[in-house]
């Protein structure tokens, strides 16, 4: 496995990073009621509007791992996947392997 780990030092990052988290997990637990409480009109209102505020800052979040991680001198055009370790204020970042890249075919 191709593993990166870039630390996070800016407190504004996690901060926001924290603020999107808890705006998708508002969002999964909204989505969770009972049907027939989740199709109550301020419920439903509520759903979409935290739905659509998750997925804008889980947008602007990805922006700035990504930057965070070329910053640090990785190449974000071969990321797989990039997952957050809170006790260490760390990105894990898995790279897919180089030779799936290569453009000479042989």
């Amino acid at each position: 496995m191709n593993e990166v780990r870039v630390k996070i030092e800016d407190p504004k990052h996690l901060f926001h990073m924290a603020h999107a988290s808890g705006m998708m997990d508002a969002h999964e637990q909204l989505e969770n009621l009972p049907d027939g409480l989740r199709q109550t009109p301020g419920v439903a209102l509520a759903i979409a509007t935290i739905g659509a505020e998750a997925n804008s800052l889980r947008g602007q979040i990805i922006g700035k791992n990504l930057a965070a991680i070329a910053r640090a001198g990785h190449n974000v055009a071969h990321y797989k996947s990039v997952t957050f370790d809170p006790n260490t204020a760390e990105l894990v970042c898995e790279f897919y392997e180089p030779d799936l890249f290569d453009s000479e075919q042989s």
